[in-house]
């Protein structure tokens, strides 16, 4: 990392919860069998779109010259670039490349826009520029200042909004945190309300004739639900209305552990 990124504010870590392990998950797919139905409708909401690995097919901004650059002055943008080894974000100044970094996941159902990540060793930050679906161009990140940065730590209380499952390898008290590159799932799928469903997929693979569900959530009026989506709503709304006051910094999430703590 550059020295940029050593001034990044940063927030006390969310502990991992012990009783849930990325091996107690089977994977939505795993639905398909039983619901599918309800799992091919649940692909093509937002919620499952929400964050995924960025690639080809799952970042939403045009790479095409012409529209793949913002300009925060006459001599300093940052384009969208492919190249052999993937997606970037490119920074240059005066002419000269001064940054890359490579977009690692993209995180937004492109309704409202999308926003990608970059991976540095096991830390991940958000990248400086976003996708803006209404104006159908890249665009300063939410809440980033007129200047370059790409030093906005993503915390666990990010991603609870934005992934399934996301396995924090780094000790409780230690900042930024680390996660497992390897233990991620994707999108808000069927287990991050449902719960996590291995040992449920095994009873009932075993036992088709038992038709009651066991070892899972049943979410008809389900104060888990609830409780997620309410919360997912006020962090949203309070995500937006941070972002877009003026004269707002790029945050590590310190705020956004707060508020998502009182609720």
């Amino acid at each position: 990392m550059d020295g940029e990124d050593k001034t990044a504010e940063q927030t006390k870590p969310v502990a991992n919860d012990s009783l849930i392990s990325f091996s107690a998950f089977a994977g939505s797919q795993s639905c398909a069998g039983c619901h599918k139905n309800v799992y091919d409708s649940h692909l093509k909401t937002a919620h499952f779109q929400t964050s995924a690995i960025a690639s080809d097919s799952t970042i939403k901004g045009s790479f095409k010259p012409g529209k793949n650059s913002y300009a925060f002055s006459p001599a300093v943008h940052v384009d969208m670039e492919k190249r052999d080894s993937g997606h970037y974000q490119v920074s240059y100044t005066d002419g000269a490349e001064s940054r890359v970094r490579r977009m690692d996941i993209v995180v937004g159902s492109g309704v409202m826009g999308q926003s990608s990540l970059s991976w540095q060793n096991n830390h991940l930050f958000q990248m400086p520029i976003t996708y803006f679906t209404a104006a159908n161009q890249w665009s300063n990140s939410p809440g980033f200042p007129n200047r370059i940065v790409f030093n906005r730590v993503i915390t666990s209380r990010c991603l609870e909004c934005h992934v399934t499952f996301a396995e924090t390898i780094s000790p409780f008290n230690k900042e930024p945190e680390e996660y497992d590159k390897k233990k991620f799932i994707y999108g808000v799928d069927c287990e991050k309300c449902h719960g996590a469903a291995a040992e449920h997929v095994r009873f009932q693979t075993s036992h088709p004739e038992d038709t009651v569900g066991k070892f899972i959530i049943i979410c008809f009026l389900n104060v888990r639900c609830f409780t997620f989506f309410f919360i997912s709503a006020a962090l949203t709304l309070f995500c937006i209305l941070r972002c877009q006051a003026p004269g707002r910094r790029p945050e590590s999430g310190q705020a956004m552990s707060r508020i998502g703590l009182i609720l």
